[in-house]
């Protein structure tokens, strides 16, 4: 995930293997959804830009300045993480 901590913009980048569904969810600290930010079948294999913020406001305008965490659900595999957003 780059920037960390994010400020205006983040993305998430990671190899898909193989085709199948894809979910890219954001928890807040306190383990509530905050935002699913990606939920959709994935013709594989490729490398994938998730946004989980953008400076334009799709994601940016729904967190605010704390800890979050990610999750990103692929075919046979659950990837997790975190990082901060400053505003």
């Amino acid at each position: 995930m780059t920037p960390n901590p994010a400020r205006g913009g983040a993305v998430l980048s990671f190899w898909m293997p193989s085709p199948g569904r894809v979910s890219v969810r954001l928890y807040d600290v306190q383990g509530r959804l905050a935002h699913v930010v990606y939920d959709n079948f994935v013709p594989g294999p490729r490398y994938l830009d998730v946004p989980l913020m953008s400076s334009v406001g799709v994601g940016a305008a729904r967190l605010s300045s704390g800890i979050y965490f990610y999750q990103v659900t692929l075919p046979g595999e659950d990837v997790r993480g975190r990082f901060a957003v400053l505003k």
